[in-house]
């Protein structure tokens, strides 16, 4: 019981900033995103990659939640 606690602590106390690297994940996410989106013509295999790239790097936080729990 111990050793769980004294996880779930050491997970609190990054837990901000973990939280801040995910806005700014986002942030770069929807940046790239738009400039895809805003090319003409748009390049559907860079729209592509930026998409399993978000896939990836969502999973690996969903992983990350799913430990935790």
């Amino acid at each position: 019981m111990a050793s769980i606690l004294e996880k779930l602590w050491a997970n609190m106390a990054s837990y901000p900033s973990e939280l801040s690297a995910e806005i700014r994940e986002r942030e770069k996410f929807k940046e790239q995103l738009q400039a895809v989106l805003t090319t003409q013509p748009i390049s559907f295999s860079r729209l592509d990659s930026i998409l399993k790239c978000e896939l990836d790097r969502r999973s690996a936080v969903n992983s990350r939640k799913v430990t935790l729990q």
